[in-house]
């Protein structure tokens, strides 16, 4: 069953992984929770809707830090729009 985007959460996650992405820094769940001042589990949902409708793609990160293993960035086809 394909994710349906734009729920309450999915525009300013996507918004947020724009900003943080522009500002050349990391798009992490932990950071896009900040930035757009929601909890993280709801980023992640977020994060897996839009993934699945093609709005982000999602790579694992080199860290330590087990709740920062994401990096989010806007897919090919929206940084192209922008």
């Amino acid at each position: 069953m394909a994710a349906t985007s734009w729920g309450w959460r999915d525009a300013p996650v996507l918004e947020a992984v724009l900003r943080l992405t522009r500002a050349g820094g990391d798009a992490t769940p932990e950071a896009i929770a900040y930035e757009s001042i929601l909890h993280v589990e709801d980023v992640h949902f977020a994060i897996e809707a839009l993934a699945a409708d093609g709005y982000v793609q999602v790579a694992p990160a080199d860290s330590a830090d087990i709740h920062s293993t994401l990096i989010v960035t806007p897919s090919l086809a929206l940084r192209r729009r922008h």
